[in-house]
């Protein structure tokens, strides 16, 4: 018995192969299992690193990948920081003009509530957990987290949970949900984690108004913050990465030759 077309189009769109509809018509669904893994993250390491150099743990995107931003290594500055990137836990099928390719999200593909509720905690322990177990391994210094679009949320989430273990948030292209985080979160963290703000001008997918607010909530409550606005799109540019990377060594070294200033950096940026 054919798939009545209604349903038929359900299934091709849910990514169901031939043959579900036998007899009566099926609908395929998706459901979430609670599942032990070992993730996969890129880890770059300096050849002869400094002592004790930044951590620097990145969150891609909604729909990107771990391999894809593991190519910031090639932009980044000597002294490089050892570069963790890791994989978002949920995949995702992309299509467009040239086929489809499989991303990733750092938010479960759905709209339950409750199911949020479950996942979110679940993701931030993943990241906690690589960062506490990378930094053992590699002997590493300060830990800075870098996420880019959706992996910004969760780089708040977790600065301000952990603020005795991460040092710094780069924030490329976001949101600051407060509405989601306790006000005694920032509280705890405002004089221990500074914060890097990056957004191109002539982002079509992020506003940059909503950096801005993120600065101004953020001081508001006592962080140190820099919003550094480029010209660019959603996507992060070689020149704002090397900002950033020197605003991170200016907090990791602060008393050796390293040390960076504003001033430093806006130099970085007119050059």
């Amino acid at each position: 018995m054919k798939c009545p077309a209604a349903v038929l189009s359900v299934i091709l769109t849910l990514g169901g192969g031939a043959g579900l509809c036998r007899g009566e018509a099926a609908l395929q669904e998706t459901t979430y299992i609670e599942a032990g893994f070992l993730s996969p993250v890129l880890v770059r390491v300096p050849a002869e690193p400094a002592v004790k150099p930044p951590l620097l743990v990145v969150l891609h995107g909604r729909g990107d990948t771990a391999a894809n931003m593991a190519g910031m290594w090639n932009v980044l500055m000597e002294p490089k920081p050892i570069l963790a990137v890791l994989e978002a836990p949920y995949p995702m099928l992309l299509t467009g003009d040239k086929g489809s390719v499989l991303g990733w999200s750092w938010d479960p593909l759905s709209t339950n509530e409750k199911l949020w509720e479950r996942a979110v905690p679940k993701t931030e322990l993943y990241i906690i957990n690589t960062i506490l177990a990378l930094r053992k391994k590699y002997k590493a210094g300060e830990v800075f987290l870098l996420g880019h679009s959706q992996g910004v949320s969760y780089a708040y989430r977790v600065a301000l949970q952990k603020p005795d273990l991460v040092k710094g948030v780069i924030a490329m292209a976001g949101y600051l949900d407060p509405e989601r985080l306790s006000q005694e979160s920032f509280a705890r963290a405002s004089d221990k984690v500074s914060v890097f703000i990056g957004h191109g001008r002539k982002d079509a997918q992020v506003d940059p108004e909503e950096s801005r607010k993120a600065k101004a909530y953020l001081e508001e409550r006592g962080f140190a913050v820099i919003l550094d606005e480029f010209e660019g799109g959603h996507s992060m540019t070689g020149d704002v990465v090397r900002r950033a990377q020197a605003w991170m060594n200016g907090i990791s070294y602060m008393r050796g030759p390293l040390r960076a200033s504003w001033s430093a950096l806006q130099s970085l940026k007119n050059n």
